[in-house]
């Protein structure tokens, strides 16, 4: 069995598993009448999904990486050299990439670092506030989310639909695990 094929089978695993849980939380008011202990058992399906989420992420930073992806610098090129010569004038590194000149090792904190304390005072509150309401914003759009998802489940309970709420989590846990069989982009 390849490295590969074994990956695949871990992210399969690991998809199934955040389906089923997604499922599982969607499906809580067929089974569970009480709103408190419905509360409690999302909470621990929450954190579940969650658990594998983690623990997809740190099986994806600890493969190892294929030979094709290392790149040996020749001993007789210089640190920054491009392979086949010196480094040119015009090959300058995208500004995302940070500062390359002699002095600087171009990492990226520095980049961010650099930005941050370039702006005014008021352009950093401005940013800030920016961020902050784009985390309040998306924290209210997925309550309204939720909140809609349940009062269609309701509709659908109170016209006799059998297990409303079920049939809608299945539905919202299969589009879960096909997302989550996408592999994450590789780090370069």
């Amino acid at each position: 069995m390849t490295s590969q094929s074994k990956a695949f089978g871990k992210r399969a695993i690991l998809s199934t598993g955040q389906g089923l849980l997604t499922a599982a939380y969607y499906a809580t008011p067929d089974f569970i009448p009480s709103k408190a202990a419905r509360g409690v058992l999302k909470t621990a399906i929450t954190l579940g999904v969650t658990g594998l989420a983690v623990l997809e992420y740190r099986d994806a930073k600890q493969t190892p990486l294929a030979d094709s992806d290392l790149l040996v610098q020749p001993a007789a090129q210089a640190p920054g050299e491009l392979i086949g010569g010196p480094r040119e004038e015009n090959d300058v590194p995208h500004p995302a990439e940070g500062s390359r000149d002699e002095d600087s090792t171009g990492s990226k904190e520095n980049s961010f670092s650099a930005f941050w304390l370039s702006l005014t005072p008021a352009r950093r509150a401005a940013l800030s506030a920016l961020g902050v309401a784009g985390a309040l914003a998306t924290v209210a759009g997925i309550a309204a989310a939720e909140r809609g998802i349940y009062q269609f489940g309701e509709r659908r309970a109170e016209r006799g639909v059998t297990a409303a709420h079920t049939k809608t989590g299945l539905a919202i846990g299969g589009i879960t695990t096909l997302l989550a069989l996408i592999p994450a982009p590789k780090d370069k």
